[in-house]
């Protein structure tokens, strides 16, 4: 197999690899990752842990360092993930390799590659709350559940969910995404405007390979829950460099986020992305959401990311590369802007703002009900109609796309579709005005 391509998803792959490569880079302070210790409660599992370490190299101050490290796994600068059956640890991190694998190639129709095998094995336990240090294989069948719960799957290609605004020719359309593997959760929505290519009706239109306006990410992960499903949202956010420059497109988008211009500081388009993700949940049967607990290493992440960013930036921007690609620096610049020193603002995006975000958006909706103020905020939204929404907007929404959720989509060409049609693509976007 090639070196950029990953290992096979097998246990005895899983646990050499993390073993000799991923243990040791997470508990080093000086790297670019996440800070974080294994604390083995067997014997026998760190002896064995110990053992296939020194079978992976000779260097006897890296073997003192790592065992040191599995013996004695807590420090007051990292977090300790506790690890009770290490068999089954193993086990199911080598199922969630493999389902990651696996929905990776289905929603990208791509080949899995090394970085995203590290990512994952370094990233995942961004995702824990403290209550998972204390219990990582719940934690980890967990994640197993809601990688397996791809109910949205058939959004993996963009959908046109209804008309934003049929005078405008502008659609509203989703789709369905796996998440990278530092994001809160498996899975994202994508809702976005999109401008008509087509003078013929919608179920003809064309679409350009991503929307004019891209509202905010909906991450997600489904699982059960004393036998009903419960959808966890990890996040709502958006991307800062994602949008097509469409004068038109924009100021529609615009107006959309005064309809529901609040004096509480809640993001309207954050919202609305919720809205549309609630009708889908409808559409599915499914009407509890979950707001988790903090994630306390999402923070340490973004220290770290912040760290890396500034160094990425000062080491490799050198003037004559600025010079040659003036259009890509100011992209990372503006990224850099975006996201250096910016780990409060983040944590407060995905705790306190993502509450408030779901409270006054159910509040909208009269058969919501909070069930849960404890570790977490679980909601149950109830079996909501047009007549028991509060808002006007909303209720216009709902009126295009809630009532025709899970009928009348329209599929959208897949990647594949695109490329064998390009040509043909072209002369509709061209000459069909």
């Amino acid at each position: 197999m090639a070196d950029n391509y990953a290992i096979p998803p097998t246990i005895s792959n899983t646990i050499n690899y993390f073993v000799t490569t991923i243990i040791e880079d997470l508990f080093k302070e000086d790297n670019n990752n996440l800070v974080l210790l294994f604390d083995f409660k067997e014997e026998k599992a760190r002896e064995y842990i110990k053992a296939l370490f020194r079978a992976s190299t000779t260097d006897e101050e890296r073997i003192k360092i790592f065992e040191n490290k599995i013996d004695n796994p807590y420090s007051k600068t990292a977090e300790t993930i506790v690890v009770k059956n290490y068999k089954e640890f193993f086990e199911l991190l080598s199922k969630v390799y493999e389902l990651d694998v696996n929905k990776y190639i289905e929603h990208e129709q791509s080949s899995y590659r090394a970085y995203r095998m590290a990512n994952l094995f370094r990233d995942l336990w961004v995702r824990t709350s403290e209550m998972d240090y204390v219990d990582i294989n719940r934690f980890l069948s967990r994640e197993i559940e809601m990688y397996q719960n791809d109910i949205f799957s058939e959004y993996n290609d963009e959908y046109y969910l209804g008309d934003y605004n049929s005078d405008e020719d502008i659609a509203l359309t989703c789709h369905n995404k796996i998440s990278a593997t530092w994001d809160e959760c498996p899975y994202q929505m994508i809702f976005g405007l999109q401008s008509k290519r087509s003078k013929d009706d919608w179920s003809t239109a064309y679409f350009t390979s991503f929307p004019d306006y891209e509202l905010p990410k909906v991450r997600y992960g489904i699982y059960e829950e004393n036998g009903k499903l419960i959808c966890r949202i990890g996040s709502i956010q958006k991307d800062i460099l994602n949008d097509v420059e469409d004068s038109r497109v924009t100021k529609i988008a615009k107006r959309m986020r005064y309809k529901l211009y609040n004096d509480e500081g809640i993001e309207p388009n954050k919202m609305i992305s919720l809205f549309l993700f609630i009708c889908l949940l409808k559409s599915k049967g499914i009407n509890k959401i979950e707001i988790p607990p903090m994630y306390p290493l999402d923070y340490d992440y973004h220290l770290m990311r912040s760290k890396f960013l500034a160094n990425d930036l000062y080491e490799n921007w050198t003037p004559y590369r600025i010079e040659c690609e003036p259009s890509r620096f100011e992209e990372t610049k503006r990224y850099f802007l975006e996201n250096f020193e910016q780990e409060d603002k983040i944590s407060k995006i995905k705790t306190e703002d993502l509450i408030n975000t779901a409270l006054k958006t159910t509040s909208y909706i009269e058969t919501s009900e909070v069930l849960d103020y404890d570790n977490r905020i679980l909601i149950d939204i109830g079996n909501f109609n047009m007549g028991t929404i509060r808002n006007q907007f909303l209720g216009d929404l709902y009126s295009q796309v809630g009532s025709r959720t899970g009928k009348n989509y329209v599929k959208r060409m897949t990647k594949r579709d695109y490329y064998s049609k390009e040509s043909e693509l072209l002369e509709k976007l061209l000459f069909n005005n």
